[in-house]
């Protein structure tokens, strides 16, 4: 099964990452959410959230379904994890061609 998702979207989602965050891509629907790790501890717990607001409820919902399939969701590196120096040198060493890769 092949997925469309738009880069832009990933890219938008990684900028805006804090540290306490984390982002998914659903590999079924393409989505792509952002679950903080508090969210993603109190998802594996069985503690009633009909006390939280609309919107936080909306979140718990959310983190409950990456934590619960978790084989549905490729997490996203994070912003410090991107290196761009290795990722263009991982691409020059994947040129075939020698004299290309001195370019």
């Amino acid at each position: 099964m092949n997925i469309q998702v738009n880069l832009k979207d990933i890219i938008e989602n990684m900028e805006i990452q804090f540290d306490e965050s984390r982002t998914f891509i659903n590999i079924i629907t393409g989505e792509i959410v952002v679950v903080t790790s508090e969210e993603l501890r109190a998802a594996e717990d069985d503690e009633p959230f009909d006390h939280l607001s609309d919107w936080q409820q909306e979140d718990r919902k959310i983190a409950i379904d990456v934590v619960e399939n978790f084989e549905d969701y490729k997490e996203l590196p994070t912003k410090y994890e991107i290196n761009e120096y290795k990722i263009m040198e991982d691409f020059c060493l994947s040129v075939s061609n020698e004299r290309k890769q001195e370019i």
